[in-house]
């Protein structure tokens, strides 16, 4: 029991879930929470990838170079801050986060 709050909420478990909208994609990738992905980014990702932008950033996050603008160096700073952001589980391309 916290003396200053009182009884306080314990989680065992989090799960996360992303947009499943077009629009609402967009909106999460390009709200600043993901370093190196701004509203124009979160934009092209969407187009490139449609309902599978979540996955490939998590699984294959080597296909955002498909993306105009995005090299190794901006694709691993964004794969790292979402896996950061999301508790997903990334090594970058030399072994060493």
């Amino acid at each position: 029991m916290n003396k200053e709050h009182g009884k306080q909420f314990k989680a065992d478990a989090m799960r996360t879930t992303h947009p499943a909208t077009p629009e609402g994609m967009e909106r999460y990738l390009g709200s600043g929470f993901i370093k190196g992905i701004g509203p124009q980014f979160a934009s092209r990702f969407v187009q490139a990838f449609g309902q599978q932008v979540f996955e490939v950033i998590e699984q294959d996050p080597a296909r955002l170079t498909e993306v105009a603008g995005i090299g190794p160096a901006r694709q691993e700073r964004i794969t790292k801050s979402f896996c950061n952001a999301t508790c997903c589980t990334w090594q970058s391309r030399e072994g060493d986060d």
